[in-house]
């Protein structure tokens, strides 16, 4: 075999193993990109107005680690008068509404309880 035919062999070789090698960084870099995309639910309850003068509201993560993660948005609605303007607030904040519903307070009680369900999609990661 003459001497440029195995360098052109060798080079070619050399070629397939980069390439190779190039497909595989690029399929582990694209999976490692991926991230796993869940949805959080929230409660925003707002009380009537008859019991306080301005609505009491509030908002409902479901677990003790997310009450503290989202405290900034707790600390912000519980400042608003209106529970619309508490609702514009968290759709400015990513958050969207599922489901709005009257809840009683007791079967006895005539105090009627404002109760919007939202929800939004993070990452596992912005959950942490």
């Amino acid at each position: 075999m003459q001497p440029s035919n195995l360098l052109a062999r060798h080079a070619l070789k050399a070629m397939k193993k980069i390439v190779v090698l190039a497909l595989l960084i690029a399929t582990l870099h694209s999976n490692a990109q991926k991230q796993t995309v869940v949805e959080q639910y929230c409660e925003m309850i707002a009380n009537p107005p008859f019991v306080t003068s301005t609505p009491n509201i509030k908002l409902s993560f479901g677990s003790k680690t997310l009450e503290k993660k989202f405290k900034y948005l707790s600390d912000s609605i519980y400042k608003m008068d209106l529970p619309m303007e508490a609702l514009n607030f968290m759709s400015k904040n990513g958050w969207k509404l599922v489901k709005y519903y009257h809840e009683k307070e007791g079967l006895s009680s005539p105090r009627i309880f404002k109760v919007y369900l939202l929800k939004k999609q993070f990452t596992l990661r912005e959950l942490q």
